[in-house]
């Protein structure tokens, strides 16, 4: 458990930190969140935080310069190992 999760449920009276980053786009997630947790704060800004996180680390501290567009995309395709398909494993999953 974080630090900080430590410290809300050790004293409710804490404030409730609000859910941020790209997992608050999660309809789901925050739906089941919101059951479990009441009183969660999902800001409108939520996935953008980390944006903004970044952002402010690059004001502060020393970062490369942009060496141009063409060193930001690779011309090469980037390959991946493949999977077997998923039906092959058909006989190894329970439907309930």
């Amino acid at each position: 458990m974080s630090p900080g999760a430590a410290l809300f449920f050790a004293n409710p009276t804490v404030p409730m930190p609000p859910l941020t980053g790209g997992a608050a786009r999660n309809r789901m997630m925050v739906e089941c969140l919101h059951k479990e947790i009441p009183g969660l704060i999902v800001p409108p800004e939520a996935p953008y935080f980390e944006a903004l996180g970044a952002a402010l680390w690059g004001m502060e501290n020393d970062a490369a310069e942009f060496s141009g567009m063409s060193d930001l995309l690779r011309s090469k395709a980037a390959s991946f190992d493949r999977l077997p398909p998923l039906k092959d494993f058909k006989d190894m999953v329970t439907f309930k």
